[in-house]
């Protein structure tokens, strides 16, 4: 959400409209899957989750595509906004293009090693 801030900080509306939408969307199914793990196993550590695929394999699947959609894999929601938002932040300063980019990089690699955790 950091992004949809720059984004609006330097008049980038299209693409924070556009991360905003495919935030709303694929956050709220992360949440929904989340909800159903709870509730079907009755707590939130990872560690209780590992080996899912093998007993709920499509649920799996759809916590897997929702994830990289979330993290912006290219023609996503979330990577057209995020890409509107950096081509015009990098316009704005270079450096601070930079450093965006990698906190997304690093936001990235977090929900990766979530995924493969499951």
């Amino acid at each position: 959400m950091a992004t949809v801030v720059i984004g609006i900080l330097i008049y980038s509306l299209g693409g924070t409209i556009e991360l905003i939408y495919g935030h709303a969307f694929f956050s709220s199914a992360l949440f929904f899957i989340v909800t159903i793990l709870y509730e079907k196993y009755g707590s939130r550590q990872l560690s209780q989750y590992r080996g899912i695929i093998g007993y709920m394999p499509i649920f799996s699947i759809f916590l897997f595509l929702n994830s990289l959609a979330n993290l912006g894999v290219p023609l996503s929601s979330n990577w057209i906004g995020e890409w509107f938002i950096f081509y015009h932040l990098s316009y704005y300063s270079l450096y601070t293009a930079l450093l965006a980019c990698i906190v997304t990089i690093i936001s990235a690699a977090y929900m990766l090693i979530f995924a493969n955790q499951i």
